[in-house]
Protein backbone atom coordinates (compact mmCIF):
# COMPACT_ATOMS: atom_id res chain seq x y z
CA UNK A 1 0.00 0.00 0.00
CA UNK A 2 1.29 3.47 -0.85
CA UNK A 3 1.17 6.06 1.87
CA UNK A 4 -1.46 8.71 1.11
CA UNK A 5 0.57 11.22 3.11
CA UNK A 6 3.95 11.36 4.78
CA UNK A 7 3.91 10.31 8.43
CA UNK A 8 7.65 10.54 8.92
CA UNK A 9 7.39 14.02 10.45
CA UNK A 10 5.23 12.77 13.30
CA UNK A 11 6.92 12.04 16.55
CA UNK A 12 5.91 14.68 19.03
CA UNK A 13 2.76 15.60 20.83
CA UNK A 14 0.54 18.60 20.12
CA UNK A 15 -0.03 20.74 23.22
CA UNK A 16 -1.74 24.10 22.94
CA UNK A 17 -1.38 24.00 19.16
CA UNK A 18 2.39 23.44 19.27
CA UNK A 19 4.42 20.30 18.75
CA UNK A 20 5.96 19.35 22.09
CA UNK A 21 8.40 16.65 23.06
CA UNK A 22 8.96 14.79 26.28
CA UNK A 23 11.47 16.55 28.50
CA UNK A 24 15.19 15.98 28.15
CA UNK A 25 16.40 13.23 30.42
CA UNK A 26 12.94 11.67 30.59
CA UNK A 27 12.91 7.91 30.75
CA UNK A 28 9.56 7.75 28.96
CA UNK A 29 9.15 4.63 26.85
CA UNK A 30 9.42 4.84 23.11
CA UNK A 31 6.20 4.02 21.28
CA UNK A 32 5.84 3.04 17.66
CA UNK A 33 2.90 2.68 15.35
CA UNK A 34 3.53 -0.37 13.20
CA UNK A 35 1.50 -1.33 10.17
CA UNK A 36 0.41 -4.84 11.21
CA UNK A 37 0.23 -5.98 7.58
CA UNK A 38 3.65 -4.87 6.36
CA UNK A 39 5.55 -4.41 9.62
CA UNK A 40 6.50 -0.89 8.47
CA UNK A 41 6.98 1.66 11.25
CA UNK A 42 4.50 4.45 10.49
CA UNK A 43 5.69 6.79 13.24
CA UNK A 44 7.74 6.68 16.39
CA UNK A 45 7.87 8.88 19.48
CA UNK A 46 8.63 8.88 23.15
CA UNK A 47 5.55 8.45 25.29
CA UNK A 48 4.31 11.58 27.00
CA UNK A 49 5.97 12.01 30.38
CA UNK A 50 4.38 13.54 33.46
CA UNK A 51 5.50 17.16 32.76
CA UNK A 52 4.11 16.96 29.21
CA UNK A 53 0.81 15.52 30.43
CA UNK A 54 0.61 18.24 33.09
CA UNK A 55 1.24 20.87 30.39
CA UNK A 56 -1.51 19.40 28.19
CA UNK A 57 -4.02 19.38 31.05
CA UNK A 58 -3.06 22.94 32.01
CA UNK A 59 -3.51 24.10 28.39
CA UNK A 60 -6.91 22.41 28.21
CA UNK A 61 -8.00 23.96 31.49
CA UNK A 62 -6.79 27.38 30.33
CA UNK A 63 -8.85 27.02 27.12
CA UNK A 64 -12.03 25.95 28.92
CA UNK A 65 -13.26 29.45 29.94
CA UNK A 66 -13.07 30.65 26.33
CA UNK A 67 -15.11 27.63 25.19
CA UNK A 68 -17.58 27.98 28.05
CA UNK A 69 -18.09 31.68 27.32
CA UNK A 70 -18.82 31.10 23.64
CA UNK A 71 -22.44 31.38 22.67
CA UNK A 72 -23.96 27.91 22.22
CA UNK A 73 -24.67 28.62 18.54
CA UNK A 74 -20.98 29.46 18.00
CA UNK A 75 -19.91 26.24 19.73
CA UNK A 76 -22.30 24.34 17.49
CA UNK A 77 -20.91 26.11 14.41
CA UNK A 78 -17.39 25.05 15.37
CA UNK A 79 -18.49 21.45 15.97
CA UNK A 80 -20.24 21.44 12.58
CA UNK A 81 -17.04 22.77 11.00
CA UNK A 82 -15.19 19.79 12.54
CA UNK A 83 -17.72 17.43 10.91
CA UNK A 84 -17.09 19.14 7.56
CA UNK A 85 -13.33 18.79 8.04
CA UNK A 86 -13.65 15.07 8.76
CA UNK A 87 -15.80 14.68 5.64
CA UNK A 88 -13.29 16.55 3.47
CA UNK A 89 -10.41 14.37 4.75
CA UNK A 90 -12.38 11.10 4.73
CA UNK A 91 -10.21 9.31 2.15
CA UNK A 92 -6.92 10.17 3.90
CA UNK A 93 -8.39 9.21 7.28
CA UNK A 94 -9.55 5.87 5.88
CA UNK A 95 -6.09 5.14 4.44
CA UNK A 96 -4.40 6.09 7.70
CA UNK A 97 -6.75 3.88 9.76
CA UNK A 98 -6.21 1.00 7.34
CA UNK A 99 -2.43 1.33 7.68
CA UNK A 100 -2.37 1.79 11.43
CA UNK A 101 -5.03 -0.74 12.46
CA UNK A 102 -4.34 -3.28 9.71
CA UNK A 103 -7.90 -3.10 8.45
CA UNK A 104 -8.99 -3.60 4.88
CA UNK A 105 -9.64 -0.25 3.20
CA UNK A 106 -13.35 -0.97 2.78
CA UNK A 107 -13.68 -1.41 6.55
CA UNK A 108 -11.75 1.74 7.41
CA UNK A 109 -13.90 3.69 4.91
CA UNK A 110 -16.97 2.32 6.68
CA UNK A 111 -15.50 3.45 10.00
CA UNK A 112 -14.92 6.98 8.71
CA UNK A 113 -18.44 7.14 7.25
CA UNK A 114 -19.80 5.94 10.59
CA UNK A 115 -17.73 8.61 12.33
CA UNK A 116 -19.22 11.35 10.14
CA UNK A 117 -22.73 10.06 10.96
CA UNK A 118 -21.97 9.87 14.70
CA UNK A 119 -20.45 13.34 14.73
CA UNK A 120 -23.48 14.76 12.94
CA UNK A 121 -25.78 13.09 15.49
CA UNK A 122 -23.59 14.45 18.30
CA UNK A 123 -23.87 17.99 16.96
CA UNK A 124 -27.66 17.62 16.80
CA UNK A 125 -27.77 16.21 20.34
CA UNK A 126 -25.48 19.01 21.51
CA UNK A 127 -28.03 21.55 20.31
CA UNK A 128 -30.62 19.96 22.59
CA UNK A 129 -28.25 19.66 25.55
CA UNK A 130 -27.07 23.26 25.55
CA UNK A 131 -30.41 24.91 25.12
CA UNK A 132 -31.81 26.61 28.18
CA UNK A 133 -35.30 25.88 29.36
CA UNK A 134 -37.55 27.80 31.70
CA UNK A 135 -40.45 26.09 33.41
CA UNK A 136 -43.04 26.93 35.96
CA UNK A 137 -44.50 24.24 38.16
CA UNK A 138 -47.06 25.11 40.86
CA UNK A 139 -45.98 28.72 40.84
CA UNK A 140 -42.26 27.95 41.10
CA UNK A 141 -40.01 28.92 38.22
CA UNK A 142 -36.94 26.94 37.25
CA UNK A 143 -34.27 27.37 34.61
CA UNK A 144 -32.13 24.54 33.29
CA UNK A 145 -28.73 25.31 31.78
CA UNK A 146 -26.03 22.94 30.64
CA UNK A 147 -22.36 23.88 30.83
CA UNK A 148 -19.20 22.11 29.63
CA UNK A 149 -17.94 19.49 32.10
CA UNK A 150 -14.32 20.50 31.97
CA UNK A 151 -11.14 18.69 31.04
CA UNK A 152 -11.48 14.94 30.57
CA UNK A 153 -9.12 12.18 29.49
CA UNK A 154 -10.37 9.34 27.31
CA UNK A 155 -8.68 6.03 26.69
CA UNK A 156 -9.92 4.66 23.39
CA UNK A 157 -9.82 1.35 21.58
CA UNK A 158 -6.96 0.80 19.15
CA UNK A 159 -9.21 -0.92 16.62
CA UNK A 160 -11.75 1.92 16.25
CA UNK A 161 -9.60 5.02 16.85
CA UNK A 162 -11.79 7.50 14.96
CA UNK A 163 -14.87 6.60 16.99
CA UNK A 164 -13.46 8.34 20.05
CA UNK A 165 -13.44 11.76 18.41
CA UNK A 166 -17.05 12.44 19.28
Amino acid sequence: MTKPFDLSGLGGHIVNGQESQTHAGSNADRIESVNPFSGEILWSSRAADRPLIDAAVAAARAALPSWTNLDASERQRLLSKFVELVQSEADDLAHFIAMEAGKPLWESKTEVNSLVTKLGASVDAYRLRVSESDREVRGLRSRTRFLPHGVMAVLGPFNFPASMAK
